[in-house]
């Protein structure tokens, strides 16, 4: 009889220690950290990540400074947008890496989180190649699995660097009602540079060009901020900038209802691309599209799972306790 009570404490024991192990085991998996592989074109290129979000229970969250920027992560052209802040603000990386022979680096070592990836651009053989942002959420997931080791393979355009460009920019909004939008002021970087600053507002029709640039740069554009609830999206086709205002907030100090104002389209006299010049590829990575898969669902909590892991630890202990001395009344 004492021998089989010894057995039975003895067996509540071994279940209490697995099933504890167990919740270690969970707790730490949530805690793991991931890497980003990249593949690029050319070997030698300077590379840079910055971490620009977190993963919350309420979704995707804007850290600082780039918060500031009224990006939304989930917009389409939210990484060309936040590149174009950042290369004018000079933010300092995360990290930096430059890739081998094979065209190949990895930051690694990177925790839960949303990361903007930009890179240098490099001319060879009389062609300046562009590097295109990625947005990268990690882990990545997909409707199968969650994978914190993503491969991303890096877009770039390419320019004639012998070929002088045109650009241009169009300014529209976007709100509930008809209001008087402040003016803005637009500025045209050159490799992060401040190389011209225009005022965009009704007269011009919320539109501007630069001619007789030079290729070898790195042109950007981005508005300088203004007081409201509001996010900015910028995007580049070909030769073609567009910052599009989204205002949440219609009821700004200083608007008054007006007339609709002319909308706003890309100028028709616009300076088309030359015949032998790429385009520039549009295309960037939202969070939501990593090299292998989807942004990971939020709303998760996380801490429930050691405490649940400990409360079945705790009721297995008494049950098995329970049926011991259940079983020396009957006896």
């Amino acid at each position: 009889m004492k021998t089989k009570r010894i057995t039975a404490v003895i067996t509540a024991v071994l279940i209490s220690m697995a099933l504890l192990s167990g919740s270690v085991f969970i707790s730490h998996g949530l805690q793991k950290k991931g890497s980003v592989s990249l593949d690029y074109e050319l070997s030698d290129v300077r590379f840079y990540i910055f971490k620009v979000g977190n993963i919350t229970e309420s979704g995707v969250v804007a850290t600082e400074p780039y918060s500031a920027y009224h990006v939304d992560l989930m917009s389409e052209n939210a990484a060309y947008t936040l590149m174009s802040y950042i290369e004018r603000d000079r933010s300092e990386p995360l990290r930096t890496i430059v890739t081998d022979e094979g065209g190949s680096a990895v930051f690694d070592d990177l925790e839960r989180g949303v990361y903007l990836i930009t890179g240098e651009s490099t001319v060879k053989d009389d062609v300046c190649y562009t590097v295109m942002p990625s947005l990268i959420s990690l882990p990545s997931a997909d409707s199968t699995s969650v994978e914190w080791h993503v491969t991303v393979v890096i877009k770039y355009g390419k320019e004639n660097v012998f070929d002088r460009i045109n650009l241009n920019c169009v300014k529209i909004w976007k709100d509930d009602r008809d209001t008087v939008h402040p003016e803005i002021h637009v500025e045209l970087l050159c490799n992060g540079e401040e190389y011209d600053t225009v005022l965009l507002n009704e007269e011009n029709n919320w539109k501007y060009s630069w001619n007789d640039l030079d290729p070898n740069c790195s042109w950007l554009v981005t508005e300088e901020e203004f007081d409201g609830d509001y996010s900015v999206d910028i995007s580049r086709d070909q030769y073609t900038f567009t910052i599009v205002n989204t205002v949440n907030d219609t009821d700004e100090p200083g608007s008054e209802p007006t007339s609709p104002s002319d909308s706003v389209t890309s100028p028709s006299d616009s300076p088309t691309a030359p015949s032998d010049s790429p385009a520039t590829p549009s295309e960037t990575k939202t969070p939501g599209t990593t090299g292998s898969g989807t942004i990971p669902q939020t709303g998760q909590l996380n801490w429930p799972i050691p405490l649940l892991a400990g409360t079945g630890v705790i009721l297995c202990s008494v049950g098995v306790l329970l049926l011991i001395k259940k079983r020396d009344k009957d006896e």
